[in-house]
């Protein structure tokens, strides 16, 4: 949802022996008729963590889009990471078209309107019970 934090949760298998060092993980959104134009980037998360051979790893990356109205985009999200060797390696873990929606009012107007036509009933109740007391 535009405007709220929303959360990813990144699992990570490391089917080899040897470990490797999650570096960080960052987002963006782009056009989804050209995914070379960016809309928005995200923050980066260090992350800073071994994965073991043969061991699982997980992260939650939090971002917010800053957007308005719906919108289908193409998000992004990225894992950074270094090998036995300290080589740098950027792997894609999620490439996917999503809806952001915007992000819901805390005034709803159907509800307002229902809670006003019921004072006012209960008003005029009252009037015409005082009045033919």
């Amino acid at each position: 949802m535009a405007g709220e934090a929303n959360k990813a949760l990144i699992g990570l298998a490391n089917v080899g022996e040897t470990s490797f060092e999650v570096v960080s993980v960052e987002g963006s959104l782009h056009s989804p008729t050209d995914p070379s134009s960016v809309v928005q980037s995200f923050n980066t998360k260090t992350i800073a963590r071994p994965v073991d051979g043969n061991q699982l790893g997980s992260f939650l990356y939090e971002f917010t889009p800053k957007l308005d109205g719906t919108r289908s985009l193409l998000l992004s999200l990225k894992v950074n990471y270094k090998d036995s060797n300290f080589n740098l390696i950027s792997a894609s873990v999620f490439n996917e078209t999503v809806t952001i929606t915007q992000g819901s009012s805390s005034f709803d107007g159907a509800s307002a309107a229902e809670s006003l036509c019921l004072c006012l009933c209960l008003c005029l109740r009252l009037c015409l019970w005082l009045e033919f007391e």
